[in-house]
């Protein structure tokens, strides 16, 4: 996982939340003193491990991240001792669904989409900056998961561990438009070159 896409989303978005992750004790493994939770740094749509680094809260994200005073003022940071209701961190879920990745990616203003299919062939859709933090995005695999309110999102498991959540980006009338006029130009390219 990369350090500085995460700090770069947060900041651009910012908002930082730091969530704490208390697993279930091993029941092979002696207990540790002491044992710190997993955490997880997110932007609100997004989030992802802090695998290796130190125990943070809000002051020590602050150091870290490079957030000065100035900066902070402007920044909403919050530390909750828990994960977020509703979302399903576990490696493994029985309701995953797999995300067949589409070989088309496209520009919608300022924001670069990275589009998938799920299995009853519906589009999904993130914003490419989210995909930055993986280290191995294409040997990651992506998973369709719904939240307790029945909103979907993408689970992205690499090497039978969750590596990160994402919320998709709201797919509105523009991208319907936009992709309808892509799909027709393009019938008539073909068409043209039939003639």
């Amino acid at each position: 996982m990369k350090l500085k896409p995460i700090e770069k989303i947060c900041k651009t978005a910012g908002y930082i939340a730091l969530y704490d992750e208390f697993r279930e004790p091993d029941p092979d493994e002696l207990p540790g003193e002491g044992e710190l939770p997993r955490q997880w740094m997110s932007d609100g749509v997004a989030a992802y491990p802090l695998d290796g680094l130190p125990y943070l809260d809000e002051e020590s994200v602050c150091a870290i991240f490079d957030v000065d005073h100035k900066r902070r003022d402007k920044m909403t940071i919050s530390h909750k001792m828990a994960l977020p209701e509703g979302v399903d961190f576990s490696d493994l879920h029985v309701g995953d669904s797999p995300l067949e990745p589409l070989n088309f990616r496209m520009a919608l203003g300022s924001d670069e989409l990275c589009l998938f299919r799920d299995k009853d062939g519906a589009l999904m859709v993130i914003k490419e900056v989210y995909r930055k933090p993986f280290d191995a995005w294409k040997e990651c695999e992506c998973y369709k998961r719904t939240d307790s309110g029945g909103k979907p999102y993408v689970a992205v498991i690499h090497g039978c561990v969750l590596r990160g959540v994402i919320y998709p980006y709201k797919i509105g009338d523009t991208l319907v438009e936009t992709l309808g006029a892509v799909y027709n130009a393009a019938g008539v390219a073909v068409e043209q070159m039939r003639i």
